[in-house]
């Protein structure tokens, strides 16, 4: 069965929006192209671009997806531009960059506590809550003298249209 990687769009009303956008229109107070610019980088059309495709994403987007999205809208965008974007976005706290065990690490723009739910048949990734009071039961005990500073709880199985598509052999 084909993975189908999260739908990535650069923004509802299309091209003449992307086009209004990357044209040098002052980002949206709060995005992270704004974000980028606020923090001394260079807001190049790349990486605005970047920026949208990350906003707008359905999912949890890899880097060659986000690429390949990418170069649809702007071919002369380079792999390097999207990872270096990614890194200088992480490394301001503006997304994270998880592996769910997928291949590779995907791009996390939900900063809420929560856990994920990972399909192992068609590898669909999808945001759950997860109970605050955890965080206790997965406290490190004082006397091990290590500082946790991220948890991620994955959860594993099948989706509900996998588990059906299973069900469905196993009659036959």
């Amino acid at each position: 069965m084909a993975k189908t990687g999260p739908r990535l769009h650069a923004g509802g009303a299309g091209q003449r929006e992307l086009n209004a956008a990357l044209s040098g229109r002052e980002p949206d107070h709060g995005s992270l192209a704004a974000l980028l610019r606020q923090s001394g980088l260079k807001l190049t059309p790349q990486r605005h671009l970047i920026c949208q495709l990350i906003e707008n994403s359905d999912g949890h987007p890899t880097a060659e997806e986000l690429y390949e999205s990418a170069t649809a809208v702007m071919p002369s965008m380079s792999l390097k531009t999207v990872y270096t974007t990614l890194n200088d976005l992480a490394a301001l706290n503006a997304i994270r960059l998880v592996n769910v065990g997928t291949g590779g690490f995907r791009v996390e723009s939900n900063l809420e506590p929560h856990g994920h739910l990972v399909c192992r048949m068609c590898g669909t990734i999808m945001d759950i809550p997860v109970n605050p009071a955890i965080e206790e039961e997965l406290a490190v005990p004082p006397e091990i003298e290590f500082e946790v500073e991220q948890r991620e709880v994955t959860l594993r199985g099948l989706c509900r249209s996998c588990a059906s598509k299973q069900g469905e052999g196993a009659g036959a």
